[in-house]
């Protein structure tokens, strides 16, 4: 599945050159945001010159990865965990507590009508 992006050039420039551009400004900009969403290089761009390019990942380097990506996973299991309990434990004293102001108000009301 390959994505196209379809940029009007000619409105964007005239934008810019409206806004306070040059034209050439303007055009430059044109072509480097094309190139920008196209991911090529824009035209009269200097492709001689070389990116870095990151070295491969070795096989420990991927275990060494997957061992930190799983402590943390660890980490953060083990720390919902406990807000949950706590959660548990803070719903539990509410609803114990709703009960009880309820039984007040029962208690209150039953010595009310007799």
């Amino acid at each position: 599945m390959s994505a196209f992006v379809v940029v009007d050039t000619h409105r964007f420039v005239k934008n810019l050159v409206r806004s306070g551009f040059t034209e050439r400004q303007a055009e430059v900009l044109a072509e480097e945001w094309v190139a920008l969403l196209t991911g090529r290089p824009a035209a009269g761009a200097d492709t001689g010159t070389e990116t870095a390019t990151p070295p491969a990942a070795t096989e420990g380097d991927i275990e060494q990865s997957l061992v930190e990506i799983k402590g943390g996973i660890d980490e953060f299991s083990v720390e919902m965990a406990g807000r949950i309990e706590a959660f548990k434990a803070d719903l539990l004293k509410w609803w114990i507590g709703a009960l009880i102001v309820q039984a007040v108000v029962i208690v209150t009301l039953v010595r009310l009508l007799l």
